[in-house]
Parts: C-alpha cells; structure tokens; sequence
C-alpha cells in the first residue's frame, strides 16, 4: 500500500515545473527532520536490539544527512538557489514562492515535531504521518 506521502512526492515529482518550490521545501523537510533525530533515535533502538548492521545504516545515514556538509546542506543550498532566481526574475513574486517552499517544509516539522495534538489532526484529516518514502 503506498501512503499519501509518497503518493504526493511522486505526483509533484512528475510535475516540476508547477511544484518545484513544494519539492524543494518538502526535500529541506525530509532531509533536515531526520539529522540528530529520528536516524539517532532508530540507531539507538537497532543498538539496543542488537542489530548492528541496521544501527550502522542509521548512523551513517545521520553522518551523510547532515547540516554542515551533507544532504540537508545541498537541500538548503538548492532552496536558497531557486529564492535568489524568482528575486532576479520576478522580484514580486518572491514571498509567495518563499510561502510554497516553507508550507511544505513545515508540513514535515509538524508531522516529526508537532505537538501530539497537531500530528494526530494530520493523521486524522489526511492519513499522513511522514513526507518521506517508507
């Protein structure tokens, strides 16, 4: 069964040229929830299971999405990127753009650190608990 946060990934995904600016936030999204959060969390239960080889991935996945120079910083990059071209071409779009971006990023700070009261509404009204492919 897929989710409907793959299923919106991959609809906007095959869209780019209208949802570039939810790709991007949804990207920044993904990549930055994960880094000393979730990956730190998962690495301690595998470690605590016993499951070296998964606790690894998990601590390599944390080590590669980080913010300094890893997958969250060249998401950061790409969304900075793209602001500084709608501010060079259409200067008077540049806070709507800015909002599609940050919609989608927030969307993903909600569902990976909202309130218990903010997640359950988004898993009640849309069945969404992750951006991220499962």
């Amino acid at each position: 069964e897929v989710g409907p946060g793959a299923l919106a990934t991959l609809a906007a995904s095959l869209n780019t040229r209208r949802f570039m600016p939810e790709l991007l936030g949804m990207n920044l999204g993904i990549e930055a929830t994960g880094v000393a959060g979730l990956y730190l969390e998962r690495w301690r239960r595998a470690r605590g299971k016993g499951a070296k080889w998964k606790a690894l991935a998990f601590r390599l996945h944390n080590s590669i999405d980080n913010y300094a120079d890893g997958h969250t910083k060249w998401s950061l990059s790409a969304v900075q990127s793209f602001m500084r071209r709608v501010r060079d071409g259409s200067p008077a779009d540049v806070q709507a753009q800015w909002h599609r971006v940050w919609r989608l990023w927030r969307l993903q700070d909600i569902l990976t650190h909202g309130s218990p009261g903010e997640r359950a509404a988004l898993t009640e009204r849309f069945n969404l608990t992750s951006l991220a492919p499962t």
